[in-house]
């Protein structure tokens, strides 16, 4: 079943890199953690965020500005809201609009009470920006927010040879 779920996000996540519409894509905190079990060369970093986080909003242009600097490496942001899902249409899919992200869009499917929080990392409290970054060799969880040099120059040395 593990094997299925790992199939289908990374599906996804090749399906709709090109994909040019505003849709969301829900996704539940057990695919975030098999997906967080992918070992191979590509670095990931799954960043969690709302529209509603001014830290999380300031953020965002640096996140995509070192997405667009290591887009000939082996490295893929994964943006993972935290919105609310009755507000998809009226806060989202705008905020995405104005800042012209690139799909995929993901929505954590968020479950009753806290525990789904666990489920991704049992070091998080739940506080926003939060994010995690892995590759074959190495896993961190972070819970803060990351200037631009701090993260690009983390990304750098410790995931991505030059």
């Amino acid at each position: 079943m593990k094997r299925v779920l790992l199939v289908l996000i990374l599906l996804n996540l090749v399906i709709f890199s090109g994909f040019a519409e505003n849709s969301v894509i829900l996704i539940s905190p057990d695919e975030v953690k098999a997906f967080t079990e992918i070992r191979n060369d590509t670095v990931y970093l799954l960043h969690f965020w709302a529209t509603w986080c001014a830290p999380c909003i300031k953020e965002i242009p640096d996140l995509l500005k070192i997405e667009e600097q290591l887009k000939d490496k082996k490295f893929k942001l994964v943006l993972i809201s935290l919105d609310f899902e009755n507000q998809i249409q009226s806060k989202l899919v705008p905020f995405l609009a104005k800042n012209e992200m690139k799909p995929p869009y993901y929505l954590l499917k968020q479950e009753r009470g806290y525990e789904w929080i666990n489920k991704i990392n049992s070091n998080w409290s739940g506080a926003l920006p939060a994010s995690i970054i892995f590759n074959r060799k190495n896993y961190d969880f972070y819970e803060k927010s990351f200037s631009y040099s701090e993260l690009y120059r983390l990304l750098t040395t410790k995931y991505i040879l030059p």
